[in-house]
Formats: C-alpha cells, structure tokens, sequence
C-alpha cells in the first residue's frame, strides 16, 4: 500500500464491459473503513475533483451491502456485465460525487459486506452525537442500496468450511458473527416491502428463480441496461480486491484445464473460480452439518430467521 499525505492509497480496477482500467482508492477520514474512489488516470475522460463537483444529485450511485458469503460477490459481477455499468473490484460502500458526475451515463457500482461499520445499517452519528436512522442518512440519500441476504444455514456452514468452525464460534465478539447477521437482517426486514424506494432487499435464492425474474425486475428499477444472454454469459475475467484480472484469468484457466475446483478453505482462489462459473446457485442443503452444535441451535431459536422465511433443516 502507498501513502499520499496522510491517507493510504490501494490500486484497483475498474470494469466498463469488457474494458478494464486502473484505479487508485484513496482512504479518507479517521476510519480505515471509509474508502472514496478518486481517479488518479482515466483515459480520454476528465476528472472532476469531488471538492469542485456541484449541481444536482446524480442518481446513478449503485451499492450492494449484505453480510459475507451472501452473494454480494456474483451480485456486482453480473451487475458489472450490464452495458451502461462500472464496477469496481475493491471493497469499499461510498463513491465519491466527483467520479459520478464525471460518469452520469454509467452506474457505478460498489460492494461491502462491513455490516459493522456501515453507516447505512446503524445509521450516522450528528453534531449531538444523536443516531440517525438510515432512511435519513445523507450519506447515501441519492443511491440505490440493494440489501441482499441469504440462509443462515448456508452462510455460516459456508463460513465454517472456509475459515473453520472454530473461528465461526458462537462469540459475539467476532466481527462477522450471528448476532451481526441478525443486525443486518432486522434492517432488511424493515424495508423488504419497498417503503423505501431506494432500498432494494432481495433474497441470494430468488436471484436465480422464474428465469432470474427478480434480477430483471431489480436491474430495470435501478436503471441497469442488459442484453438478453447477460445471464449467461460474462464480458470478461471477473476479478476481485486482492485478485487482479490476469491472475483472475489464470485461476479461471487452471481449474477448467483440470476440471476440478479449489478447496474451500482457499479462500480467494474459491471466490474467484466461483464467480466463473455458470450463474446458478451455489446454495448446499448440507450445509448445516458444518455449524458447530451451540451455534446452529442458536440460528434455530432465533425469531428473526423465522422471520426471515428461513426453516431448519433438521
């Protein structure tokens, strides 16, 4: 990582179709978790710094928030082969004003799963150090936020698997534990019937039913242009923040030369070959069998994943 003054800077790409260019990400505020995109070079196009942008609000700002392993991954893939899309690879959940209005005919689109810290989930602290709730938040007033959610029993048999039972205890004090996934799904609840127009909450399972209904339905409210076969083939090699186009390529290659698939427990390489392959669920009704005893009866007594539609598996 470099340095420019007292911020941080990480290079990433950005996708536009099948064209890939360099980014820079420059890490702005007190919080390491605050990422602004800002364009370091951009072609033929001119930059706009954000401090000099003005006028009215953009609308073409596009994130994807949801707690890890719930798709958001494939999500802003298959939003990023769109024709009128700009991906990002990097994780960050704020684009800055400048890069929006310099792109109005493109919608930009990020991707976190930092529940924690998002200021969509627990709102924004004011002067008075008073909670704002998020249909209030200024920070994301003009973007179209897609909350996406999966079943538990998947998600933390999935975490388990890749990064071990051990680490997906039943703690609270972990940053990605059950007790967050609660936090996000009771923000999802809220607004699951549409009361906020520009709050999108879909379900990882319904992506991919009645010919991807709910993604055409979701890509045509948000303003997002595809072509008929976007849900069958990919622009180009998907990549992610620490996995660069060409290894993404190499990865995709190897593993299709040898016609298998990549432990779980390697973790990127996994993320990467997953993105690759044909867009259809990777849900495993199995599972559960990988959720230590104390948690998954956790997840079985918990209202909230009634709630959610979601049922034991045993």
């Amino acid at each position: 990582m470099q340095r420019l003054g007292r911020y941080p800077i990480q290079e990433c790409t950005i996708r536009i179709g099948s064209a890939l260019y360099n980014y820079t990400i420059n890490v702005k505020g007190p919080s390491p978790r605050r990422k602004l995109l800002t364009c370091d070079k951009w072609g033929e196009y001119e930059f706009i710094e954000s401090k000099k942008a003005s006028g009215p609000s953009d609308g073409n700002k596009i994130l994807i928030l949801g707690f890890p392993h719930c798709g958001t991954s494939i999500l802003r893939a298959k939003m990023g082969d769109c024709l009128n899309a700009m991906e990002t690879t990097n994780e960050t959940d704020y684009i800055c004003r400048g890069l929006a209005l310099n792109h109005p005919d493109h919608k930009i689109i990020v991707k976190s799963t930092d529940i924690e810290t998002s200021p969509l989930i627990r709102g924004e602290i004011n002067e008075e150090n008073f909670l704002i709730p998020p249909h209030n938040n200024k920070i994301y007033h003009d973007y179209h936020s897609v909350l996406i959610i999966k079943n538990p029993y998947e998600v933390f048999g999935s975490l388990s698997r890749r990064f071990g039972a051990s680490h997906v205890c039943n703690s609270d004090s972990i940053i990605h534990g059950f007790h967050t996934y609660e936090k996000f799904a009771k923000v999802w609840l809220k607004y699951r019937d549409g009361n906020e127009p520009r709050y999108n909450c879909i379900k990882y399972e319904e992506m991919f039913e009645n010919d991807f209904k709910c993604l055409k339905n979701l890509f045509s409210k948000i303003g997002l242009k595809y072509e008929k076969n976007v849900f069958e083939n990919r622009k180009n090699y998907y990549s992610l923040q620490k996995i660069s186009p060409t290894e993404s390529e190499d990865i995709h290659k190897f593993f299709k030369e040898k016609n298998k698939q990549p432990f779980d427990h390697q973790n990127e390489v996994y993320r990467t070959w997953q993105l690759h392959q044909k867009f259809k669920s990777f849900s495993d009704p199995d599972s559960h069998k990988d959720i230590e005893p104390v948690l998954l009866q956790r997840i079985k007594d918990s209202n909230i994943v009634k709630e959610l539609g979601y049922s034991s598996p045993v």
